[in-house]
């Protein structure tokens, strides 16, 4: 069997009122035929747009509730190219917009929230500012913050996270923090984490 390479595009959060519609949109410019995955086995909802060697998957997160989507190809350039498009035409959050949310918000929920988000929004591999806002979370005295930058982690999870999850699952004081920490870890032990 020969080996193929896929290359999954940013996540970008929709703000869009009607996501999956304006998905459904924008795909049909290109033609491409649409797959729903429900729901099973601990894998959330799934809408898939396919054609010419390229998928545009939509989610809604099961934390966060917001509507996310990216796109994989076995074409890089192709998939970057995509990405700028729906970027442009759809309505959805800026990088910038996401960690000036963090910086703003004041009460725990909001910074619990915001904290998902710039993760979520962040890209599917490893990202050093993601990741320095995962860690200065990880020093908060609430630990829904601690724990939601513990959630964080799975959204890009690294080799870099292994050493803070290891002390948060040893010391930190809280008993809901040390035991989020211990599953991520063991699914890192698992699956691995592609190496960065």
């Amino acid at each position: 069997m020969p080996f193929s390479l896929v290359h999954q595009g940013l996540r970008f959060i929709l703000r869009e009122s009607e996501p999956e519609s304006r998905l459904d949109s924008f795909a049909a410019e290109f033609g491409w035929e649409k797959a729903v995955r429900p729901e099973r086995d601990g894998m959330l909802r799934e809408v898939v747009w396919s054609g010419y060697n390229v998928d545009l998957r939509f989610v809604v997160d099961d934390v966060t509730g917001c509507p996310y989507f990216f796109f994989t190809t076995g074409m890089w350039n192709s998939c970057l190219s995509l990405t700028k498009l729906a970027a442009g035409r759809l309505d959805v959050y800026s990088r910038e917009e996401l960690f000036a949310a963090l910086e703003s918000a004041r009460s725990v929920a909001e910074r619990r929230h915001a904290l998902l988000m710039v993760a979520l929004g962040g890209p599917h591999g490893f990202d050093e500012d993601v990741f320095e806002v995962i860690r200065d979370a990880l020093g908060a005295p609430e630990a829904e913050i601690r724990k939601a930058a513990v959630y964080a982690m799975s959204y890009t999870p690294s080799v870099r996270y292994k050493p803070m999850l290891g002390s948060l699952r040893e010391r930190d004081p809280d008993p809901g923090v040390r035991a989020d920490a211990d599953p991520l870890l063991e699914v890192m032990a698992e699956v691995g984490t592609g190496g960065v």
